[in-house]
């Protein structure tokens, strides 16, 4: 999938691999200039609207489920406010769908996604009177070396982890100029897994 991202400036923060590195190349593919960082780091999104003149996307990759990050993302997502290009600017959190269905011996890593779930509502509130849409994607199961996604595949109505490509063109939505009335969602890819119990008995 690819949208006209032509003459955007990107910057993707979060771990370079799996989904991070998968929604950099479809910006890039779809000619977005595009900048990566392995942190949530507010130096790192003024050094780039430094470096260009503007950032018109931010996307924040929280993946894979880990605790501990939901402030720096929420740090990054307030000074965005004023630097992301106003109106049609774009900023995206990628979480695990721990925030939206916790799972019993992953408390931290439910909380912390949570909470940048509920941050992005509360951007998305904050942002819309400036015409930047503020949105999350709730990601499940990965083909990632996660002991969790074994786990979470017992309970997958479509019973494999997602490709990384899949995570991308969900992003590549949320952030296509074409959508333009779309803030304050949480998009869930996940292969059904928070739609109910799904195991079999």
């Amino acid at each position: 999938m690819q949208v006209d991202l032509a003459g955007r400036i990107a910057l993707v923060t979060g771990p370079d691999r799996g989904p991070g590195r998968a929604i950099a190349e479809r910006l890039l593919a779809s000619g977005a200039t595009v900048a990566t960082t392995a942190e949530y780091r507010v130096e790192d999104l003024a050094a780039s609207f430094d470096r260009h003149g503007r950032v018109d996307i931010l996307v924040n990759t929280a993946l894979p489920s880990a605790a501990g990050v939901a402030n720096d993302v929420a740090a990054i997502c307030r000074r965005a406010v004023d630097i992301v290009t106003a109106p049609g600017g774009r900023i995206l959190n990628v979480v695990s769908a721990l925030g939206v269905i916790p799972a019993r011996g992953e408390a931290a890593a439910s909380a912390d996604a949570a909470a940048i779930l509920s941050s992005t509502r509360a951007f998305a509130l904050e942002c819309g009177p400036r015409g930047i849409l503020v949105n999350a994607l709730a990601v499940g199961a990965l083909k990632l070396d996660d002991p969790l996604a074994a786990r979470l595949l017992t309970h997958v109505p479509l019973a494999r982890p997602a490709q990384f490509g899949e995570i991308a063109d969900a992003a590549l939505f949320l952030l296509d100029p074409e959508n333009s009335y779309t803030t304050g969602h949480v998009l869930v890819v996940d292969g059904g897994w928070t739609a109910g119990y799904a195991r079999n008995f």
